[in-house]
């Protein structure tokens, strides 16, 4: 069972603002903007949800699948897909996966109310205009905020994760229809379980599907080569690599 644990006020986990040099300082001014951190909640040990406001959220066109920001560290920015759980439109929801300690998981872990930050976007990343209802999801843990920015318009939802109960439980706690319709599947080491994936994303109805796959660079290459094979069409895939190992940057 995961308890959430709200993070304190202040005190020692506030996050660093560990200002850049001057270029970075002038770059800053013209391209981000500042927000405020409403709450930071631990939802279990890995997944925090952290609130974010700010006024050029309000005065921006979002759309389903666009990128927030956040500078972590130095010139380091740690990329996040936003979603809403009311109607304030200066206010974005992020759910994220605290791993290893890069500045990202840093700025994750100590985000704490009153915090502010500097973030870049809203930004276009995903697009999703042209994804149906009968669409479905392949992720993981980075996944779970496009997933929830997506909502009705996935028929299949399919997760590979560290800790299956863990993601299902932070899903839960942000989305719980989406959680009910989601598969989670155990990661394992030499990718045996994505044959399990596989097999989940067949299950689909007679009409052609669109299909969005997201996470791991090597997991959506196998999946993707796995749907054409079975005949998708490749202009009905959405793909969006978050991470590969040994890789730092990818958004």
């Amino acid at each position: 069972m995961f308890l959430p644990v709200s993070s304190p006020r202040g005190g020692a986990l506030r996050a660093p603002q560990d200002p850049p040099g001057l270029l970075g300082q002038t770059v800053l001014r013209w391209l981000t903007h500042r927000a405020t951190v409403v709450s930071a909640q631990s939802l279990t040990p890995r997944f925090r949800l952290v609130t974010l406001r700010a006024t050029a959220f309000g005065q921006s066109d979002w759309a389903n699948g666009d990128k927030v920001q956040v500078r972590a560290a130095g010139m380091s920015f740690r990329t996040y897909t936003p979603f809403r759980l009311d109607g304030d439109r200066d206010v974005v929801h992020l759910l994220g996966y605290v791993h290893g300690t890069a500045p990202g998981a840093q700025w994750l872990r100590r985000a704490a109310r009153g915090d502010t930050c500097d973030v870049m976007g809203p930004r276009r990343s995903v697009s999703l205009d042209a994804v149906p209802d009968s669409a479905t999801f392949f992720g993981d843990e980075t996944s779970m905020g496009l997933a929830v920015a997506l909502g009705h318009a996935v028929h299949r939802l399919v997760f590979e994760a560290n800790d299956p109960d863990e993601g299902r439980h932070a899903l839960a706690a942000v989305a719980p229809e989406t959680a009910n319709a989601a598969r989670f599947i155990e990661r394992n080491t030499d990718d045996s379980h994505l044959a399990h994936a596989e097999a989940l994303l067949d299950e689909r109805p007679a009409a052609p599907l669109h299909h969005v796959l997201s996470g791991k660079a090597s997991s959506i290459q196998r999946l993707r080569r796995h749907l054409v094979a079975r005949g998708a069409q490749p202009a009905r895939i959405v793909s969006k690599v978050y991470w590969a190992p040994g890789k730092n940057g990818l958004d």
